[in-house]
């Protein structure tokens, strides 16, 4: 009976191997070339990576640990990304942070936009050879998204940033909008596929015109069931969160992901979603029977179109206001969230250690001093405009 575990055992660690292979064969050869620049620079890890998953216990990792979290450099001004390997056997999430300095990693990761979900539903993962424990909904995200032959370069703000060191926190929540900018693509995590979500997708690619031929022809009609998907698909609790706005507007390129189905968009194409999405919610048709509340989505390419042709952004406080709906953790986020989408949000500083109300109370005063002027009545608001 010892003989038959020890053949099984063996049999486990031949398939890794060979898995590992594949893996390392699909990096060098199938990758992106932007991608590989990046792989080129990973250590032995990702070639030789732990060949016996099954048999070494990692040991378990605080989040402010020296094995997961090494101190980012500030000249130049660094991120963390995390590799993620292929599917495994054994189907653990495996992955390593590796620092680089956000100007030589531009246009070679994704940012991954999602919902963090409640931190009562935790999972483990592995990153940097320590066990880690994520929520439900990262894990989907993360086993969603890994592909099945080749590494992918991520950047998610739950891993990458040290969230028990609010001086680093501060940091990189500030830069947020240049992390956001500079990657290749943000991949909007949504959840889980159902039974309608393929028929939402549907009238989404239909909307959004991403093969091309249908975009000199008006939206059709939708039919039920493809309202039924898109009130679930734009009833997530993504749309509700204040992040989203900055994440998404900033995008070069955004896909939506449910599951294994996907719609995407980028700078280019976003005015014709947006306006393809007004006319249908202007047709006479759409109102009778089958009409359904689009306006996360439009808000989300409203803004994303301003940003794109460089049209004034708010002001900060009117920022806020204008996004005050949409929900957050921690209520100081109601304003670290909207300072990239604020024109005269520069010099507002990020600081988690600060109690709210003080973080509100310099909000205010921030205004006051900045539109001096206006605020006491010696210029008209409308000398503002540009």
């Amino acid at each position: 009976m010892d003989n038959m575990i020890w053949s099984g055992d063996i049999l486990w660690l031949i398939l890794c191997i060979l898995e590992r292979l594949l893996a390392l064969y699909a990096v060098y050869h199938l990758a992106e070339p932007g991608i590989r620049r990046l792989n080129d620079q990973i250590t032995w890890w990702s070639i030789t990576a732990k060949w016996w998953p099954r048999h070494t216990l990692p040991q378990k990792a605080s989040r402010d640990g020296p094995m997961l979290y090494e101190a980012l450099p500030t000249h130049p001004v660094c991120i963390r990304l995390l590799i993620i390997e292929p599917d495994s056997l054994d189907r653990v999430v495996r992955g390593r942070l590796v620092i680089r300095p956000l100007t030589e990693c531009t246009g070679q990761y994704e940012a991954l936009s999602y919902v963090w979900g409640s931190t009562n539903d935790q999972h483990e993962i592995i990153v940097n050879d320590c066990s880690v424990s994520v929520t439900r909904n990262l894990l989907d995200a993360l086993q969603g998204l890994r592909p099945r032959k080749e590494f992918r370069v991520l950047w998610i703000d739950a891993l990458c940033i040290n969230q028990d060191d609010m001086e680093e926190k501060g940091q990189q929540v500030r830069m947020m909008d240049q992390i956001y900018a500079c990657a290749a693509e943000i991949q909007i995590w949504l959840g889980q596929e159902n039974d309608s979500t393929a028929h939402g997708m549907l009238a989404l690619a239909h909307l959004a015109a991403v093969d091309g031929s249908s975009a000199n022809t008006p939206p059709r009609r939708f039919i039920p069931v493809e309202r039924d998907g898109l009130e679930d698909i734009l009833g997530r609790v993504w749309f509700s969160r204040v992040w989203v706005a900055q994440e998404a507007a900033l995008a070069t390129k955004a896909t939506i992901n449910v599951g294994s189905q996907s719609v995407s968009w980028d700078k280019t194409s976003i005015f014709r979603f947006l306006k393809r999405l007004q006319y249908a919610e202007n047709m006479s048709l759409w109102q009778e029977g089958v009409a359904c509340d689009m306006r996360n989505l439009r808000d989300l390419l409203e803004l994303g179109s301003r940003l794109a042709g460089s049209t004034i952004k708010e002001d900060l406080m009117g920022a806020v206001h204008e996004r005050r709906h949409l929900k957050c953790v921690d209520p100081r986020d109601h304003i670290y969230a909207n300072l990239s989408l604020a024109k005269d949000a520069k010099d507002f500083q990020v600081d988690y250690t600060a109690p709210v109300t003080d973080v509100f109370e310099r909000l205010y005063h921030y205004t006051r001093i900045k539109y001096k002027d206006m605020w006491s009545g010696l210029v008209e608001p409308a000398t503002t405009r540009q």
